[in-house]
């Protein structure tokens, strides 16, 4: 019955984009809205619908779609009716020489003071620094700008890389969630890893 469900959710998406509600997402301040200074040649700005075909590729990369646990092809529909529709996400693309190259994005829950952190870059630009100075951006904002407490994100235990990469920056793992994600025949672990608002201080 995948597929009726699948047909429920798109009339339902129908109708809160055809009552007006494209794009419409809550940013929580006004430099949210304006683009930030990475380095001399990147910046964050705010993601707009020019955005959505590039993200979409690389959401169906089999890379970027196992390290977000992604279970179906995405469509530039279905992620415009998502980006539409998730109200408590902030979403910036990460832009280097004028080139869309990856995006971050922060799930903010206010009335727990969390926020969820989900970032990914083209292969061509990793190991540029790009990922680091966009994440710092986004945590001087979760942290000094909205005020939350804690901050978090879902990481394979098989991601090696992504570990050094969260824990160099301050990260902690909180625990794992055992064979929480199946994958090619098999249940696969993810870790919780996490930052506090005090933390963020050590390694801003």
């Amino acid at each position: 019955m995948i597929w009726l469900w699948r047909i429920r959710i798109r009339f339902r998406n129908w109708r809160y984009l055809r009552h007006g509600c494209h794009d419409a997402r809550t940013l929580p301040a006004a430099a949210e809205r304006t683009e930030l200074m990475l380095t001399t040649t990147s910046v964050l700005m705010p993601y707009t619908p020019e955005h959505y075909d590039q993200t979409v590729k690389w959401l169906n990369d089999p890379e970027i779609n196992e390290g977000f646990g992604l279970l179906y092809h995405i469509n530039t529909y279905d992620h415009r009716v998502w980006v539409a529709t998730n109200r408590h996400v902030t979403f910036w693309a990460i832009t280097c020489e004028g080139k869309h190259v990856g995006n971050i994005l922060l799930h903010h829950y206010k009335d727990r003071e969390t926020g969820r952190i989900q970032l990914y870059l083209d292969k061509a630009y990793r190991g540029r620094g790009l990922g680091t100075a966009a994440l710092k951006e986004v945590l001087e904002i979760a942290f000094c700008k909205l005020h939350l407490h804690r901050v978090w994100l879902h990481l394979l235990a098989s991601n090696e890389g992504g570990w050094r990469f969260y824990k160099r920056l301050g990260f902690k793992h909180e625990g794992t969630e055992r064979e929480a994600i199946p994958r090619n025949g098999q249940y696969v672990d993810q870790y919780v890893l996490a930052m506090l608002a005090q933390e963020w201080g050590q390694h801003g």
